[in-house]
């Protein structure tokens, strides 16, 4: 039986794939040398404003931006008709292979369900605009290689691989009767449960072995969890320093899921470069964020009252909930007065319906909060920076979330100014009550690595 299964899995990843085969191929086959975009205003993700001017493209880089850039004979021009042009988005949190509840991925989903949901969730993502993810954890090895290979649509992915968690911590799903197994998400690669300096080389080792790009660790308790209290410490400093010691043997970084002051010092002061959530920060740990470097990637959505209408969140999820929003008071007026590194993230899963409603509200709901600006800084050249850190470990060779020569050529030409209208790339104030999504008709282009994946104009 077990083999059966196995077949059936592999036929329906093998059809998946061959489905969208020949668009993709076409796409790839069809990418001209030059391509100049003519008659757009400029948001480069850097600057609070547009700038009249044409962009020129060779193969998958930006070679050229001003008002007078010419493209050599034979190049493809596309008239951007007064519109605006802006790099992809970036989204610095994401788990495509959570393409449900995580209650349901662990007890309900076979391998294939995963890989199938997983491949739907990266198309989503491309199609709203977000040509680069960071996966925050999960088994998106392969995913990530049908995309690069032009074989899928999808995003550029920088996976972490197995969130690796200790026993007993954020990730630990396995149930009170379970304690001597391993749970279905460790043995499909989407977590690894670790207890002491050893096991957390191991998994560390591994996840680069399979050419993770950065690592992920739970250093405290969360809300979509049942048995970790949000304000536990997770890991020893010893056991940090450990996945630390072995993500700079490979030249990149760890980040964390954490959210307590006292878990930040600790993750601080032992390496740790990234914080995920952070929500209830104090200005003694915002302060040392702010000397250290390290990014924060918080999904705003996650301190929103909407939150607790969730119908997969269930008591005690909801219990920890309203633990965090009663001790985030300054989170939002800490982030304004000491200005840390901070991108955009969303934090979804689920079905394909609710990470779409989600991650349009994650766009409005940030902007209500820090201004469409800051927002789409965010979600461009501030995630190009933390794309980065990766070093020679970065999967992909180029600058990414500004339009500037010499950068790679992902971005978007949109109808009306999301500097002034953050509707335009699908942002919106409804979550639950959204009506079920459908296309952003006013994202016209959408271009990743220099070949186009949308175009209405």
């Amino acid at each position: 039986m077990r083999s059966i299964h196995i077949i059936l899995a592999s036929t329906a990843v093998v059809l998946t794939i061959l489905a969208p085969l020949a668009r993709a191929q076409q796409a790839k086959e069809e990418t001209p040398s030059y391509t100049l975009i003519t008659d757009v205003n400029v948001f480069d993700g850097v600057a609070d404003r547009l700038t009249p001017g044409r962009v020129l493209i060779e193969g998958n880089l930006i070679r050229a931006v001003g008002p007078n850039v010419e493209a050599p004979d034979g190049a493809v021009v596309i008239d951007g008709g007064g519109r605006t042009l802006m790099p992809g988005l970036i989204n610095c949190h994401v788990h495509l292979a959570l393409p449900d509840a995580i209650a349901n991925v662990e007890s309900k989903l076979l391998f294939a369900d995963v890989v199938l949901g997983s491949q739907l969730m990266a198309r989503g993502y491309l199609m709203d605009g977000f040509t680069t993810v960071r996966d925050a954890g999960g088994n998106v090895f392969g995913i990530k290689k049908f995309i690069d290979r032009g074989l899928l649509p999808g995003p550029r992915i920088y996976p972490s691989g197995a969130l690796i968690s200790q026993l007993g911590g954020h990730f630990d799903l396995r149930n009170l009767t379970q304690q001597k197994t391993e749970s279905h998400m460790e043995r499909i690669g989407n977590i690894a449960i670790c207890d002491g300096v050893p096991e957390v080389l191991v998994a560390a080792r591994r996840n680069f072995r399979l050419q993770a790009s950065q690592l992920k660790i739970c250093v405290g308790g969360g809300a979509a969890s049942d048995f970790d209290p949000v304000d536990t410490m997770q890991f020893t400093a010893e056991e940090i320093r450990a996945a630390v010691t072995t993500a700079n043997n490979w030249h990149t970084y760890v980040g964390a899921h954490i959210f307590t002051p006292q878990a930040m010092h600790i993750a601080a002061d032992n390496g740790v470069m990234v914080f995920d959530h952070a929500f209830l920060i104090d200005e003694g740990a915002m302060k040392k964020v702010v000397e250290k470097g390290i990014f924060l990637v918080p999904q705003m959505n996650g301190l929103s009252p909407e939150l607790l209408r969730n119908p997969i969140l269930g008591p005690v999820n909801l219990a920890k909930i309203r633990t965090v929003h009663g001790q985030a008071g300054d989170f939002v007026a800490l982030i304004k007065k000491f200005k840390p590194k901070i991108v955009f993230a969303d934090d979804a899963f689920g079905t394909e319906d609710v990470v779409f409603k989600q991650r349009r509200y994650e766009l409005g709901y940030r902007a209500s909060l820090f201004g469409n600006f800051e927002t789409l800084r965010q979600a461009t050249s501030a995630a190009g920076e933390l794309m980065a850190l990766t070093g020679p470990r970065n999967p992909y060779s180029g600058k990414l979330g500004v339009i500037e020569e010499g950068a790679l050529a992902d971005m978007l030409i949109v109808d009306g100014n999301p500097l002034d209208d953050i509707s335009v790339i699908g942002g919106t104030m409804e979550w639950f009550d959204a009506p079920p999504p459908k296309p952003i008709e006013t994202i016209r282009v959408i271009m990743k690595d220099g070949k186009i994946f949308k175009n209405t104009l």
